[in-house]
């Protein structure tokens, strides 16, 4: 076992190595492990709901939940090659410093279910949490921060929202105002009793099963619609309105439409709205591989669930991937949610230029 730092040290540490480091530190110290990323989904066990002001859903709908995947616009190309960067922007260890989690750690720092594609989630501010994530530790700030948890501050935001020449030639944006930044990602507790039951939050409890082909979720098809040579899909998802389907039912105007609609309390709870919302709502848990998480409207919402023609070699042969369950894809399919939803028009050929997903990328100005 490594010997405990005294505490007269830990300042030069702390200013040697810098926060992250020192919160890893400060976890290993208290419990003799060394923490690990989680990842965002572990932390909506606790931080989703009305109880907690879905805290998960703002995170979902902002950009950093996107920060990854828009590493692969052609805006994100054009700086790093402005900035000198020849790797791709989500390969460039300097992109991915301020656009995603944990991807400079040794694999085994990260947790099974944790993803560098979910862009700058909350570990990236409060640091790993595999020892601070517990209900017990949490419910405890002190005990908490003794176990690794960094309450966040503004330094932290101005290590990635700094100047960057090369972002301003490209983007042309006006210089990153760090209070309203801060105001902007605030998620607090609520101080009012909410009218949703508390932990309710969207699960799978359909009464129908899907049979020998189980849900595996977006992450699993990632796995090969991303990178060049899928024309990066998972990210152009990502960046789409699908991906924040479910998290949009958190806000005030879904809350809104719910009420209009005869019901009340949280719509993230309703199968009427999660129906069209999010994926395999009306299917039973039997239906869906451990894996699978609620993230919206995700791939298998149109193709059907995945776990028997996800595999390489039936993918690459059409015939084969239908008789493993790959739906035929067209307008009926869209219809089944988009027709009047809400009173908002559809056309489906507009539609269908907005969440195509090609092969060929785009030309970098």
């Amino acid at each position: 076992m490594k010997p405990v730092p005294s505490l007269l040290i830990l300042p030069a540490l702390l200013l040697a190595a810098g926060w992250p480091a020192f919160r890893a530190l400060a976890a290993e110290t208290a419990t003799g492990r060394e923490p690990v990323y989680i990842g965002a989904q572990a932390c909506a066990e606790c931080h989703e709901g009305a109880e907690m002001g879905h805290q998960f859903s703002r995170w979902a709908i902002s950009p950093h939940a996107k920060a990854y995947a828009s590493l692969a616009l052609p805006e994100s190309e054009a700086i790093a090659k402005l900035s000198g960067i020849t790797e791709h922007p989500q390969s460039a260890r300097v992109c991915l410093g301020c656009h995603a989690t944990a991807a400079d750690v040794e694999p085994w720092q990260r947790d099974p279910g944790f993803s560098v594609r979910d862009g700058l989630q909350c570990e990236k501010c409060h640091g790993p949490g595999s020892e601070y994530a517990t209900d017990a530790i949490m419910r405890n700030r002190d005990k908490a921060v003794a176990h690794g948890l960094f309450p966040g501050s503004r330094d932290v935001c101005m290590k990635c929202h700094r100047p960057k020449g090369s972002h301003d030639a490209v983007l042309g944006k006006k210089p990153f105002n760090v209070e309203e930044g801060w105001r902007a990602i605030a998620h607090p507790i609520p101080d009012e009793e909410p009218d949703t039951p508390p932990g309710s939050r969207a699960q799978a409890t359909g009464k129908i099963s899907s049979g020998k082909f189980k849900f595996t979720g977006t992450q699993a098809c990632a796995e090969c619609h991303q990178g060049e040579q899928s024309g990066y899909q998972f990210s152009k998802w990502r960046m789409g309105p699908h991906a924040r389907a479910h998290a949009v039912l958190a806000s005030p105007r879904a809350h809104e439409l719910a009420r209009e609609a005869g019901l009340s309390g949280n719509p993230q709870t309703h199968r009427e709205c999660l129906t069209c919302h999010t994926t395999g709502a009306s299917f039973d848990r039997s239906s869906f591989l451990d894996n699978f998480r609620v993230r919206g409207v995700q791939c298998e919402s149109c193709h059907g669930p995945g776990s028997e023609y996800s595999p390489e070699d039936i993918m690459a042969d059409p015939a084969e991937a239908r008789r493993h369950g790959l739906r035929e894809i067209g307008e009926a399919t869209c219809l089944r949610c988009h027709e009047n939803a809400h009173g908002k028009p559809f056309d489906y050929r507009q539609a269908l230029g907005i969440i195509h997903h090609p092969t060929k990328l785009p030309e970098v100005a």
